[in-house]
This record gives structure tokens, sequence and C-alpha cells, in this order.
């Protein structure tokens, strides 16, 4: 059920190759949440509007939203973000060194209020 939602900056290098990334990152979720990859659900929004710092050209930014069913640990959350933030990092590395690309992700707990 985890649902990835990926904000990103128009001059990301990489983001024609979002899908592989995707991809990544649902083995990573089944793995460390742990949960079924095909329950898994990612999606992509382009940000052509957007100021970084002093509004330099040379930075861009990815933002993740996670959002996961609770009952998981903190250790086991903290985990899945620090390893999903390395893929990202690992996957835009010309990004990080030709545009000083920040990456951050939010993680949020669903209630039992969830319904699917």
């Amino acid at each position: 059920m985890p649902h990835l939602t990926m904000e990103y900056s128009s001059n990301l290098i990489e983001k024609e190759t979002l899908t592989t990334l995707f991809e990544n990152c649902h083995d990573l979720l089944a793995e460390k949440l742990p949960t079924e990859r095909r329950s898994c659900v990612s999606r992509a929004i382009e940000c052509s509007q957007y100021h970084i710092g002093e509004g330099k050209g040379n930075s861009s930014f990815i933002h993740i939203n996670l959002k996961v069913k609770s009952g998981r640990t903190f250790e086991v959350l903290k985990d899945t973000a620090e390893a999903l933030l390395a893929a990202v990092r690992a996957h835009c590395a010309r990004s990080v060194n030709q545009l000083n690309l920040k990456v951050t992700l939010e993680m949020i707990e669903l209630d039992k209020m969830y319904f699917s």
C-alpha cells in the first residue's frame, strides 16, 4: 500500500529515468517495510516554478512524500527512509554533482481510517 509521491525540479538531469528509480524504490519498500511489491504506487510531479536558496540556476531538488500504514517500529521506518534517500541520490548522481541536488523525504503513517 505504500504511496510514494516525488516532486522534483524541472532541471533534474535524470527525469527521463524515473520509472527505473521507482522500480528500485518498490524493491526497497518490499524488502525494508516489508510489504508486497505489487501494492506499491509511485508517481512523479515535475515542478517548473520553484526557487531554491538564493535562486541560482545550478540547484535542484527532489522531495519525496511516502505514505505507509501504521504499525511499524521507528527503526524500520528510519531504515526504510535512509535506504530510499541513498537510492535516489545514487540514481541521480549527475544532478547531485552538477546541480547540487537536495533530496528530502517526509514519511506519513496513515491511521486506521485509510481505505482501499
